[in-house]
């Protein structure tokens, strides 16, 4: 089983966030991410990919 990169995870949260604002637990969304890409994802690398969406996602919203 091939270890996912953090772009993928990170493309996997940013693409499974709910789009109506709800919250989404980190294990969960995790463990969906892991289902959706086949195989486990390291609990460090799932929050450089959340850390490096916020980021991202910051940057896309300020003026």
């Amino acid at each position: 089983m091939a270890k996912a990169s953090v772009a993928d995870i990170r493309a996997a949260i940013l693409d499974m966030l709910p789009g109506d604002g709800r919250t989404i637990g980190n294990g969960w969304l995790r463990d969906l991410i892991a289902a959706r890409l086949g195989t486990d994802v390291a609990e460090d690398d799932y929050f450089a990919a959340r850390d490096r969406g916020i980021e991202s996602l910051k940057a896309i919203a300020l003026p």
